[in-house]
């Protein structure tokens, strides 16, 4: 189930709509399996080699009581004990993110918001912690550097919420587990959720044809009572 945790800070309104985009499989499997997919912290660094790193100023710390190789060696145990289920924070929807995680004319976008989020893993049988990822400078910048409360760096979660500014329009938001100790480490894995609780759209990518609309809607009503499937604003028209 969701646990707070000092580590984890969520954005300024605490209302905030989240958007997960996805293809047609993944969605397909979110509803037949009513599991979030998690990856590790060693899969994200294949986009993202910074993934579970430390800046600089921290490292320099750590490296006063241990030594490189078993920094390095913390660093990559946690990549592969830490599991993440990234979602875009908005009001509205991104044309970027559809481009990036959703194909034009068969992407779908999920939206709920943060409290439903969280609301949503009280049916998981582990515990669950999400926030805001916050973006810094690793050469310049410590952890939390331009939030206020942030926490001390002891804790190896604080590297799963953080990024390079370049990722800055991503605007993630983290769901995040750690591996308990009789779980094999894997690329992944999944956790159960609420579906009735976390969806409150489902919406397709701009360009898509009217059949695959239906479709779209035919599964959703099977798997999810009331919510209706609809367009993006993207295929939107100006009005005059």
């Amino acid at each position: 189930m969701y646990k707070t945790h000092p580590v984890f800070l969520d954005p300024p309104e605490p209302y905030q709509s989240l958007w997960r985009y996805l293809d047609w499989p993944r969605f397909y499997l979110l509803l037949k399996t009513r599991k979030l997919f998690f990856s590790s912290g060693k899969v994200l660094t294949s986009t993202d080699p910074f993934e579970g790193s430390l800046p600089r100023k921290e490292m320099a710390m750590w490296r006063r009581i241990m030594s490189a190789e078993q920094l390095k060696g913390g660093i990559e145990t946690f990549r592969q004990t830490t599991y993440v289920n990234s979602w875009h924070y908005s009001d509205t929807e991104s044309f970027a993110m559809w481009k990036l995680y959703a194909p034009t004319g068969s992407g779908i976008a999920i939206q709920t918001s943060i409290p439903k989020f969280k609301q949503a893993f009280e049916v998981a049988a582990r515990d669950v912690f999400a926030g805001k990822v916050i973006y810094i400078d690793y050469d310049t910048d410590p952890f939390y550097a331009t939030e206020d409360g942030g926490y001390s760096v002891a804790n190896a979660l604080v590297a799963f919420i953080h990024k390079r500014k370049m990722f800055e329009h991503e605007k993630e938001y983290r769901a995040v587990v750690p591996k308990t100790p009789d779980e094999p480490q894997g690329v992944g894995l999944e956790v159960d959720v609420d579906l009735e609780m976390l969806v409150n759209r489902v919406i397709i990518a701009p360009k898509t044809p009217d059949w695959i609309l239906n479709a779209v809607s035919l599964l959703v009503g099977d798997h999810l009572k009331g919510i209706e499937v609809g367009r993006s604003i993207g295929d939107l028209d100006p009005p005059i």
